[in-house]
């Protein structure tokens, strides 16, 4: 638009995402490419898009001792790789053979300008043919992210325990898990996410107590004097204290000083009350 001949292909970006990369940067002789605009506001690679839109190219020309550079940004791809790519790049006019500078105060979300980056160039003169090209490179910042583990007691409250850890924006963090023994990992669990800007990212790790067997015997003396037995199988969950109310049936009585009425239920199942 504005004068310029040529095409510039439409572009597909996902509804909510920016358009980052996928802004080009055109020429167009005896001009200074300003930008692109969204009616009349200038939009760059973190413009977000949430519907159908068209972006109008400006320009300004440029006097006969002037003529264009440019500067490209970059920023870190991955968080772990290293890699860059080409986030923006802008046109600048400037009297030709005057040095200029790449300002490096640029705000990118989630990145942090990197100074020791040994491709940065900052500053070069202008060339009539407008090939002068600095570059600028951003790393990843760190944020904080959470990671709270709840651990349930023998009440069926949770006891919770929270720890602060930071990563580069966008990397993917994982919960570290030790299930204690007799515990379980529990399924509302979230045991990873990407960190933000914000610092809103929370993992939660839930260790729920398993539930695991434990028997109650019941002798009842015979005429005799031996015992018959008869043995009941309940559950109940790991640590928690379980304890048998006797019911003795008309002329018995209940022999507190052999019997067993309460216990801890353990991981192994071999919790034994007796009556």
């Amino acid at each position: 638009g504005n004068g310029y001949t040529g095409t510039i292909p439409s572009v597909t970006v996902a509804y909510g995402q920016s358009i980052s990369t996928k802004l080009p940067s055109i020429t167009r002789p005896g001009y200074v490419f300003d930008g692109w605009f969204v009616n009349g506001t200038e939009v760059d690679g973190s413009y977000t898009v949430t519907g159908p839109v068209e972006l109008k190219a400006e320009w300004t020309e440029l006097a006969p001792t002037e003529a264009i550079y440019k500067v490209e940004y970059y920023i870190e791809d991955s968080a772990n790789t290293g890699l860059y790519i080409k986030y923006e790049e802008k046109q600048f006019k400037g009297t030709i053979g005057e040095t200029v500078t790449a300002g490096t105060t640029k705000v990118i979300t989630g990145y942090t300008y990197n100074a020791s980056h040994s491709q940065n160039v900052l500053s070069g003169k202008v060339s009539a043919s407008g090939d002068l090209v600095l570059k600028v490179y951003y790393d990843r910042a760190s944020y904080n992210y959470k990671v709270t583990y709840y651990t349930e007691k023998t009440n069926g409250t949770y006891e919770e325990k929270t720890e602060t850890l930071s990563a580069k924006f966008g990397a993917y963090v994982s919960a570290s898990t030790t299930v204690p023994t007799g515990f379980e990992l529990g399924a509302n669990s979230i045991l990873g996410g990407y960190v933000n800007t914000d610092g809103t990212l929370e993992l939660k790790v839930y260790y729920n107590r398993k539930e695991f067997g434990y028997k109650v015997i019941y002798y009842t003396e015979a005429v005799d004097g031996g015992y018959t037995g008869r043995t009941e199988e309940y559950s109940a969950k790991f640590g928690t204290t379980v304890t048998v109310v006797p019911s003795p049936a008309y002329g018995f009585v209940t022999d507190e000083i052999n019997s067993v009425l309460s216990g801890v239920v353990n991981e192994n199942g071999s919790l034994e009350l007796v009556v």
